[in-house]
């Protein structure tokens, strides 16, 4: 009795599929191999090249993990960038001497030639909760934010003047005051 190999003159029987499926994984071998970092060359003779045990089981040694990665591998991770705020910090300090002139000379005009003399009771940095900066007008609509200026409070005579500025310069007299809470 003969036993076929399943391929009709095909010319090959089961020691030639066995000879072509040790080729494949040889092959499969040689192709993990040239992909990992120290190659292995086979040797050739005559335009043929052979691989033997020796060299496959190296090319197999070659590619299995060592352990902790070389820092040269890793991806390399841009550094944190500085944040910005985008609020331009409190005000601190006291009243710019140019805006606090310029509102002692508004005060001196609203009072006239001749008026009392003029003293600087309270002259502070605040932060307004709003752009009506502590003073409210009925019927204005404001900016609802956080706004840097000062309170500059003046006296003359009998009289008491509540100023407000904002950082920019921009001030005016609050006629119905709201006493901000610090």
């Amino acid at each position: 009795m003969r036993i076929s190999s399943g391929a009709s003159g095909s010319g090959r029987g089961l020691t030639g599929r066995l000879k072509t499926m040790a080729a494949c994984a040889l092959m499969a071998g040689l192709a993990v191999a040239a992909c990992s970092v120290e190659a292995v060359q086979p040797a050739s003779v005559e335009g043929t090249s052979s691989v033997t045990e020796t060299q496959a089981a190296n090319a197999a040694t070659l590619t299995a993990p060592t352990g902790t990665p070389d820092r040269s591998q890793l991806p390399v991770t841009p550094p944190a960038r500085e944040l910005v705020p985008t609020t331009p910090p409190p005000v601190v300090g006291e009243v710019p001497p140019d805006l606090l002139a310029k509102i002692i000379a508004d005060l001196e005009g609203r009072l006239g030639p001749g008026g009392p003399a003029i003293m600087v009771t309270q002259a502070e940095a605040v932060v307004w909760n709003d752009g009506s900066l502590g003073c409210p007008q009925p019927g204005v609509l404001y900016t609802q934010a956080l706004v840097n200026g000062y309170q500059v409070v003046l006296q003359a005579g009998s009289g008491s003047y509540d100023y407000r500025a904002a950082e920019q310069g921009f001030f005016f007299l609050c006629e119905l005051p709201i006493h901000r809470v610090p």
